[in-house]
């Protein structure tokens, strides 16, 4: 016979445990998510009245713990997402704003959810051609390879592409423009 009853934090369905299995990582039988069973927390009997920063300190000891499912960090029960990894806890979902028609033609034109460095990258290629910023081209080209890579949800590598091939062509027109001005 369980102890207690719990709520899977993803799929919300109703589990049942043993004052054993507090604080463990289990996997949920319904869904298959990891989750931590809850631990007990025990409050004070008496509560005495404390100074503010004492009185702080109290509740923040006293609050119900959730643990991450994805890093296992302890986290206040009213807390939205992990204080470590940032994952959002209790089976709510990331907010997702809507921008509207997020098709391939509209990003072509707009720079819905392109990376800052591969728009700086295809302006900065653009300029190239006064040799200057051909060098800046590559950079910004090579930071917004990384920035896209890192976030799966940005595009813009089109433009990164360009930035590149412009700077690198430009820093040959500039290098040749340094060499023949030293004769």
């Amino acid at each position: 016979m369980a102890d207690f009853t719990f709520n899977c934090p993803h799929c919300k369905q109703s589990l049942e445990a043993s004052d054993d299995m507090r604080g463990q990582v289990v996997s949920c039988p319904s869904c298959n998510e990891q989750i931590h069973v809850p631990c007990l927390v025990k409050k004070p009997l008496m509560v005495q009245r404390l100074p503010t920063a004492q009185a702080t300190i109290a509740q923040q000891t006293s609050a119900v713990a959730v643990f991450c499912p994805k890093c296992g960090e302890r986290n206040q029960e009213n807390n939205f997402k992990c204080t470590r990894c940032g994952h959002y806890l209790h089976g709510t979902t990331p907010p997702h704003v809507v921008t509207g028609d997020d098709s391939a033609g509209l990003r072509m034109l707009l720079p819905i959810g392109r990376s800052g460095w591969a728009i700086a990258s295809g302006y900065l290629g653009l300029f190239s051609v006064l040799l200057l910023p051909a060098p800046f081209a590559i950079l910004t080209g090579i930071l917004a390879i990384r920035d896209i890579q890192r976030h799966s949800d940005k595009h813009g590598m089109g433009r990164t592409v360009f930035g590149i091939v412009m700077g690198i062509l430009g820093t040959i027109g500039l290098i040749a423009v340094i060499i023949a001005n030293m004769n």
